[in-house]
Order: structure tokens, then C-alpha cells, then sequence
């Protein structure tokens, strides 16, 4: 997990459905970035017996291309953004992505995701861990072509090309 986990960032629902799939599931740690967890997300964490399985880490540039680069999956299970950089990020990175199916999400990584739909059901999350853990290495294989593929929509030449059409058209 990226970024900030304030209020629409779902933080709490994500903690709930990494309790649900650790129950079936051991050995997997969820490893968080950003600042420092609060005392509020500490208590949580504790109440679901997660101490030993969820990790903060503040991490460099490098720091964090080395986790996508290793990690599982990179999970975004917030309600709204304006756009969600970290899952270009995680693309660069070949790290599958599993997404909350709102906000421009669908749009951005179209069929290159593994989807959950939350309304504060955290088993939906559960369940998708469990897809992205179970991926064959087919499977990853796959995903992380349509991810590369759907990244180079992204790239700064192809937004400059976009960028310089829409200014000659105006």
C-alpha cells in the first residue's frame, strides 16, 4: 500500500480484508508506505491481530521501486482520486495491481487490474489478495504484459503528442 490513508484512502476496510484473507492465508505481510502509522491505525491493527503482518516503511524513490519491483501485488483501495500515479507506478515496476472498482480507476488500467468492489465489505478485498496470491505464473505473466501495454498510454511522449495536437487544434 502507497500513499496516504485518510478517509476516502479506505485504509480501515483494506486492514479488515487483510485480517479476513490472513486468517486463510499466513505469511503474507502488508507492507505500507508513506508516514507514519497514527495511534488510531495502530489500535486497528492490533484489535485484528495484525501486528506481526502489517509493516510501515518510509521509503525512497529506490526504496519503493525495490517494493513494487517485489511485491506480491500493490493493493489501492481508496474511494476517489483524481487520478492514482501509484498504479502507473506500479505498472513501471511489473508489480500486478489489484484496485477498487470507483473513481478513474477502470479508466486508467482498463482490463490490467484485479478489481474489488467495496462498499466498506471487506471481504471483497479478501478475496482479490487471494486472486493476485494464487496467480499462476501464466497468469502474472499475462497481467503484467497487459499492464505494460496499457502503460504506454501513459508515457510522457504520448501526452506531449496529445498535449501539442490539442494546442494546433486550438
Amino acid at each position: 500500500y502507497v500513499g496516504g490513508r485518510g478517509g476516502y484512502k479506505n485504509f480501515s476496510t483494506l486492514l479488515n480484508g487483510f485480517a479476513l484473507f490472513t486468517q486463510q492465508r499466513g505469511g503474507i505481510k502488508l507492507v505500507c508506505t508513506g508516514n507514519s502509522l497514527n495511534k488510531k491505525e495502530m489500535k486497528e491493527i492490533q484489535s485484528l491481530h495484525l501486528t506481526d503482518q502489517v509493516i510501515q516503511i518510509k521509503a525512497s524513490d529506490q526504496k519503493l521501486a525495490n517494493l513494487y519491483a517485489y511485491a506480491i501485488a500493490f493493493i489501492y483501495p481508496s474511494l476517489y482520486e483524481g487520478f492514482g500515479m501509484p498504479i502507473l507506478e506500479a505498472y513501471a515496476y511489473g508489480c500486478p495491481v489489484i484496485l477498487n472498482k470507483r473513481s478513474c480507476f477502470p479508466e486508467i488500467a482498463g482490463d490490467a487490474a484485479i478489481y474489488f468492489d467495496t462498499d466498506d465489505n471487506a471481504s471483497f478485498i479478501a478475496e482479490s489478495l487471494a486472486v493476485a496470491v494464487n496467480l499462476s505464473d501464466e497468469q502474472r505473466r499475462q497481467l503484467i504484459a497487459l499492464q505494460k501495454s496499457r502503460l504506454e498510454k501513459y508515457s510522457w511522449q504520448h501526452s506531449s503528442q496529445q498535449l501539442a495536437q490539442l494546442y494546433a487544434s486550438l
